[in-house]
């Protein structure tokens, strides 16, 4: 009777320890990246006031990790032709820019076609003075184009896959 109640006594003592807390509060690799995109973000724009930006996922590059698409929106970004469109990708800890291009609208959308390994994006273009349409994006080796009316021959692109929809939620960024 004793060994039981010693047992019994060990095994209380041993479930107090429990560490189910701190598996909780350990953030996913989605949370983990989210924010890891918000700081590159908030390093590029934080001087700016009411930043917003849209947020899709895909792996343009096919090397199974997601890349960060960005729409970024707010007074002192975006003119009559449009705000920044953005392409981040992850290296190691570190995000990079793979592309920057002003004068963009959405919907952002990527084609099942490559470039270099990455895939055609497309974004649509107009207001400025100049043509208004659909333009395709191809990864040139190092970037995306940052100017998509400069696009020679781009204009008139079929639309893939939406990444940023024509009316995004936005998440405030500052």
């Amino acid at each position: 009777m004793k060994r039981i109640a010693l047992l019994l006594a060990g095994i209380a003592v041993l479930a107090g320890c429990s560490r189910g807390e701190d598996v909780a509060s350990t953030p996913s690799p989605e949370e983990l990246a989210q924010a890891g995109v918000q700081a590159w973000l908030e390093r590029k724009y934080g001087a700016h006031q009411d930043v917003r930006y849209a947020l899709g996922w895909a792996d343009l590059d096919g090397d199974t990790i997601d890349e960060a698409i960005v729409y970024v929106a707010g007074p002192m970004l975006c003119g009559t032709g449009g705000c920044s469109a953005l392409v981040l990708t992850r290296e190691g800890e570190h995000w990079r820019a793979v592309m920057e291009t002003s004068i963009s609208r959405t919907p952002v959308t990527m084609l099942d076609s490559r470039t270099n390994g990455w895939r055609d994006l497309t974004v649509d273009i107009s207001g400025g003075g100049g043509p208004s349409g659909t333009v395709r994006l191809k990864y040139d080796g190092d970037a995306y184009p940052s100017n998509p009316s400069m696009v020679k021959g781009g204009l008139g692109a079929e639309q893939g896959a939406v990444l940023i929809p024509i009316d995004p939620e936005y998440v405030q960024l500052n």
